[in-house]
């Protein structure tokens, strides 16, 4: 008796799950035919892929591809890259055939149309500011060395180290700076230092962390 409840359960939830899966829509023509993915009140949101004339594997969200996804069209062509409210939104690139010519259209895309411009990556990343007023790094040169500076212009003070850490290269102190000398690129540095007000009566935290994907000489002012 118990085994026949148990069967009778199974057979009751699983068409309940299959009827879940069969009313999660896409809401975009042409992927709308079969989903199969992560659901949210009845539309596909989440990871997810769906077919229709066209195959899209991605993300989508309240029904639409949005964020990264791979849509392959009928006509051969194929986009990978970023999406918004089903359209090619961001960056991204698309192999087709153009007047008969294999054509790779690669960069920035705009309501679902390419601009014609190029991704250009940064060079680097504010990953954290606390205390800072203004974060400014630039490329000074060539090496492969990422400086720290500290710019009190009420006092003209370095800073009291607290905390340095880099993920690469040798921690080194020049007049006016600290910093990491030898570095490998891709770099992510951290430092934490604490500064005196305009009347020396107290102290406070300022911490600055920073990714840096070119090689070069990198000044990190750090305005206070």
């Amino acid at each position: 008796m118990k085994n026949q409840s148990l069967l009778f359960a199974i057979l009751l939830i699983v068409p309940i799950a299959l009827n879940a899966q069969e009313s999660c829509k896409v809401l975009l023509p042409g992927i709308d035919s079969l989903y199969k993915g992560e659901c949210d009140k009845g539309l596909a949101n989440g990871k997810g892929e769906a077919w229709g004339v066209n195959h899209y594997i991605g993300t989508f969200k309240k029904g639409l591809p949005e964020g990264d996804g791979t849509c392959e069209y009928a006509d051969g062509g194929v986009y990978t890259g970023q999406w918004k409210k089903g359209m090619r939104h961001g960056v991204g690139k698309m192999r087709a055939v153009v007047n008969n010519k294999d054509t790779l259209m690669n960069g920035i895309w705009k309501v679902d149309s390419f601009t014609g411009k190029a991704y250009v990556p940064p060079a680097y990343r504010i990953v954290t500011s606390i205390g800072a007023t203004k974060v400014r790094v630039y490329k000074q040169g060539e090496g492969n060395e990422v400086r720290f500076e500290i710019k009190d212009t009420a006092s003209g003070q370095k800073g009291a180290l607290d905390m340095m850490s880099g993920s690469s290269g040798s921690e080194t102190t020049w007049s006016n700076q600290y910093g990491f000398a030898s570095c490998n690129f891709p770099f992510t540095g951290k430092i934490r230092v604490w500064v005196a007000n305009k009347i020396n009566s107290s102290l406070w935290e300022v911490s600055v962390e920073v990714e840096i994907y070119e090689k070069g000489l990198w000044i990190v002012e750090i305005y206070v």
